[in-house]
């Protein structure tokens, strides 16, 4: 035995068997009897371990009951013997599930923790509590788990109980759903891989617990980062098991579960393949180590197949997997919490064959699984998940029945209602795609439908997109969600609009636009009124929301993603800890919100506005929203009196939007109009004529409809439009023909652009514009940044400035306008002036970017600045106002990001202009609104809006009205 404990060679623990044996012929009395007994359980529990033989094992309990009978007056290792024999019980409990073996070995545990409570008797004790917690599901179990696992490490710092602790706290998790116990099994797993070296054996077990836990996080927030970890931390802790190790099983296929999670997120075929292969040779490998395995291997392999049979149509992976998962569920122990996960598995798979083959008798048992899983719930409450596949089962039975019933139409949308329950912890974008499914089914099924059936649905799914867009996210993540719900945020708008409620349209087009601005805003939202009621209360979510306001935690180094090395791992912590607190901070906004929303004059603190709420925004000239969807497009038109206007717009489409908008984008880079300053010499080619036919088209199509509508001759509208028309130039929409035909919005109208009303509100709610002195403008010249083409014209235009209208405002140019200047400043003015070149980031909005003299001006950076005296910011440089083609109602482009620091007005271009042309512009624009200020004449419209209208038609002058690349880029924000 002393050779196999320094060597951990296998072949030496039969002979040791064999010799104590003998040596257990001594009698009772003999002084080391309780020696030999001690080791004879030992050698046999540890060949049981690499053996797997059942025979050991029962061996070894007989020897420990023999040792528990022995007399122990003075025994200084009792304990210890209690301890093992609780685990040796534990063991035959995990290989056969008798309720009786854990009973006893949680007593026996206790009792050596009486004893002797050292940190490995201590930790013994949670693993028996944990085993019958998993079995029975009394909290009380786990409760305690989690204080022996703590109290083992403070005892000793042993990383193993580090492991035991997450995996415990993983449980809680799956429990609760809350995830500050996932974020803390993460954290603890990855200070007991800190704490062991590679070669030491309990390694590969630290790093499949790990592994579970990032998969786990996944599912929950499906953070790609995490499931690419969990595969990286898989993949080592296989390749430090060594061949036919008992315990490889549970690590191939917990590798494979991570392979599979990542494929439910990126849809890659070979993550799935290999998802399958690992858990073949899970399934295959020796004996498992827990009699709950087999079933766990069996369920997941099944329900690979099955998505693989979704993928590529194999109906052989569908024959398969039925098979693997009917057996999870015989062997799945009674009452145990795996039970009702592959009966739910079980109908996933008969829906799916039903599909195929049209046998009824598949659909109707995967229904009633399904049902009957409602009718007794499991203690780990996966209701949720359960209502969500009852839906899904409904929906297919409706759907393909020769003869569909109301009663499955009803059902299905019966059960979406209960998933989408509060406080029912589903991952978000599931509930977001029941949703759309049922949504579906009503424009499927009019007949078993009503128009509020569909608005209802539809405002389900508003109450869930502050769940997909989560402030605990960062806001990358935020930005990446959001592609998954504009799609449904247009649908929901048609709904209303075909219901007649063009106010509802209204308000959820508002609501589901620009929705990470609209968060970043409601995050610097002042809250006077809550302080004089609750000077604490508004403290902290002052202090709260003014952390979180920064931005979001950082994102980990994409060349960490998904290597192995485990130096990676443990390097993670920094950014991990940040995350954590994003979440932490996220949590406690919502806790505090809820809090104030409890007061009855609070009640709709921070919710999404109503129209009553929103009318003031039409203050200064009507509103236009305009909804480009699949189905169909219209015009929603907020009046100065509160009214909504709908115009519908027949001859615009979805299709026709983004033609215009891909032949716009291509014109532009032909004619190199990406970067301020490149040489152009194609001003009356191609490129100028496709432009002139698009804004005809926005003429015909939109603009003049919508202007007919409006019953008043207005000289001010502020358009709002989405999707593909997010990215063209309504503003100079006209028909440019010459002759008597010829007729242009901007003859008659003053066009402004906010990315949503509640933008417009909030620059009202500011003071008032005043006349700018020297002392309020911010000059910001870069004629010549390190690697960009050159820009004279920044120097001329900042030359016109200081000369023409504010000589002694503070001018950082060359060399002086680097960074740190920019943001050391730019909070103290009420006005700044940015020429240089500017650079829209497509995989990164928030890398969108200023280029200064040491490098770039980051919007994520401008974003952590706030000033309530910010008035006005003149972005002349590239692109400023451009946005991502992928987030098209985000409005995530610099001008907006300047809305959301606090300016009140942003003048922007929606391309580069040429250098020549900067210098005009300004001079005309400041000139312009200086005098309408002196003037007073401004009121409730936009000064800046209508004096950059006069700079445009200055330019418009100088180079000609068709050379429209010169003078349409220009635009204003705001007020």
């Amino acid at each position: 035995m002393t050779r196999f404990r320094l060597s951990g060679d296998p072949d030496d623990l039969t002979p040791a068997v064999v010799a104590l044996r003998d040596a257990n012929s001594a009698p009772e009395e003999h002084g080391l009897k309780q020696g030999i007994l001690d080791e004879l359980s030992s050698a046999l529990e540890l060949r049981f371990e690499r053996r797997r033989d059942p025979a050991d094992l029962e061996e070894a309990i007989v020897y420990r009951r023999h040792r528990d009978r022995l007399p122990r007056d003075g025994d200084p290792h009792h304990s210890r013997f209690l301890s093992n024999f609780s685990l040796a019980l534990r063991n035959r409990f995990e290989c056969y599930g008798r309720a009786e073996d854990i009973a006893e070995a949680v007593v026996l545990s206790r009792r050596a923790v009486s004893v002797h409570p050292s940190h490995r008797i201590i930790n013994n004790l949670g693993s028996v509590l944990i085993e019958r917690f998993r079995s029975s599901g009394g909290v009380e179990d786990l409760e305690e788990a989690i204080e022996c696992y703590r109290r083992a490490f403070n005892l000793s710092s042993d990383p193993f109980s580090l492991k035991c602790l997450c995996d415990a706290l993983g449980d809680r998790f799956l429990l609760t759903g809350k995830l500050k116990d996932i974020d803390e099994a993460i954290e603890v797993g990855r200070r007991a891989v800190q704490f062991t070296a590679d070669d030491d054996p309990e390694m590969p077990v630290i790093l499949t617990s790990l592994c579970t836990a990032l998969e786990e996080r996944f599912k929950r927030l499906e953070d790609v980062l995490d499931i690419n970890d969990a595969i990286s931390v898989g993949l080592h802790a296989i390749k430090l098991t060594p061949e036919g190790y008992p315990y490889e099983a549970e690590r191939l296929a917990q590798l494979g579960a991570a392979f599979y999670g990542r494929f439910s997120r990126l849809r890659d075929i070979g993550d799935l393949d290999n998802a399958i292969l690992f858990m073949r040779r899970a399934i295959t490998s020796e004996a498992p180590a827990k009699h709950t395995f087999v079933p766990v291997h069996l369920n997941n392999l099944g329900m690979a197949l099955c998505s693989r049979f979704n993928h590529v149509g194999a109906v052989e992976d569908l024959d398969e997997a039925i098979p693997f998962i009917r057996r999870a569920v015989t062997l799945s122990p009674s009452g145990h919490q795996l039970t009702p996960i592959c009966i739910a598995n079980l109908s996933t798979a008969y829906s799916l064959r039903f599909t195929v083959r049209k046998d009824i008798s598949d659909i109707d048992e995967a229904i009633s699984l399904l049902e009957s899983l409602i009718e007794h719930p499991a203690p780990n409450g996966d209701r949720d998940k359960v209502y969500l596949n009852l839906c899904s089962a409904f929906a297919i039975r409706l759907t393909f029945s020769p003869s569909p019933s109301r009663s499955d139409f009803q059902s299905t949308i019966q059960s979406f209602m209960h998933a989408i329950s509060p406080g029912v912890p589903c991952v978000p974008s599931a509930k977001v795609a029941s949703a759309e499914l049922c949504a579906s089914l009503c424009r499927s099924y009019p007949n078993f439908s009503s128009p509020s059936l569909l608005i209802q649905i539809y405002a389900a799914v508003f109450d869930i997109i502050s769940e997909v867009v989560w402030l605990g996210h960062s806001i990358s993540r935020r930005f990446d969600e959001v592609m998954h719900v504009a799609g449904i945020v247009h649908a929901a708008a048609v709904a209303a609009i075909e219901a007649g409620e063009a106010e509802k349209a209204l308000e959820w087009l508002e609501e589901g636009r620009a929705i990470v601005w609209g968060q970043v805003l409601r995050l610097r939202t002042p809250i006077d009124e809550l302080r004089q009621h609750d000077e604490q209360l508004a403290v902290e979510l002052q202090q709260v929301a003014a952390t979180l306001a920064d931005g979001g935690h950082p994102v980990r180094p994409e060349d960490a993603l998904r290597s192995p090395d485990l130096s990676l791992q443990r390097s993670r912590a920094i950014p991990e800890e940040a995350a954590q607190k994003q979440r932490r901070l996220s949590e406690r906004y919502e806790q505090l919100l809820a809090q104030v929303r409890g007061i009855e004059e609070f009640k709709n603190f921070l919710r999404p506005k109503k129209l009553r709420d929103l009318a003031p925004a039409a203050a200064g000239g009507p509103v236009v929203f305009i909804n480009v969807h699949e189905s169909r497009c219209d015009a929603l038109v907020l009046v100065r009196d509160g009214r909504v206007v709908h115009v519908p717009l027949p001859m615009l489409t979805h299709k026709l939007a983004e033609t215009m908008r891909m032949q716009l984008a291509s014109d532009l880079r032909r004619a190199g109009l990406r970067t301020r300053g490149a040489i152009f010499t194609g001003e009356s080619g191609k490129e100028s004529q496709d432009v002139v036919q698009i804004l005809g088209a926005l003429w015909s199509y939109v603009v003049q409809p919508v202007a007919s509508a409006i019953e008043d001759i207005v000289p001010h509208i502020t358009w709002c439009p989405t999707g593909p028309l997010a990215f063209l130039p309504l503003h100079a929409a006209g028909d440019y023909r010459p002759g008597p035909k010829r007729l242009a919005l901007f003859d008659f109208v003053v066009s402004s652009y906010t990315p949503t009303l509640d933008a417009l509100l909030k620059s009202r709610s500011t003071d008032g514009p005043h006349i700018p002195t020297d002392e309020d403008v911010l000059v910001v010249s870069q004629p010549n940044t390190p690697g960009c083409t050159s820009l004279p014209g920044a120097a001329a235009e900042a030359k016109t400035i200081l000369e023409n209208h504010f000589p002694s405002s503070v001018l950082l140019s060359g060399e002086d306008a680097t960074v740190g200047a920019v943001l050391e400043r730019i909070s103290r003015f009420r006005t700044v002036h940015l020429a240089c070149h500017g650079t829209q980031d497509l995989e990164d909005p928030l890398k969108s970017a200023f280029l200064l003299h040491d490098g770039r001006l980051e919007l994520s950076q401008l974003m952590s600045t706030s000033t309530r005296s910010a008035e006005l910011a003149v972005l002349s440089a590239c692109q400023t106002a451009a946005g991502a083609a992928a987030l098209p109602d985000e409005a995530v482009h610099l001008a907006a990001s300047m809305l959301a620091v606090g300016y009140r007005g942003v003048v922007g271009t929606m391309w580069s202009i040429w250098d020549e042309d900067g210098p005009v512009i300004a001079d005309a624009f400041y000139a312009a609104l200086k005098l309408l200020r002196k003037r007073d004449e401004v009121e409730e419209r936009s000064d800046v809006a209508y004096a950059l209208h006069e700079a445009v038609e200055r330019l418009r002058e100088k180079v000609g009205e068709r050379n429209v690349l010169r003078w349409v880029p220009f635009v204003h924000f705001g007020l």
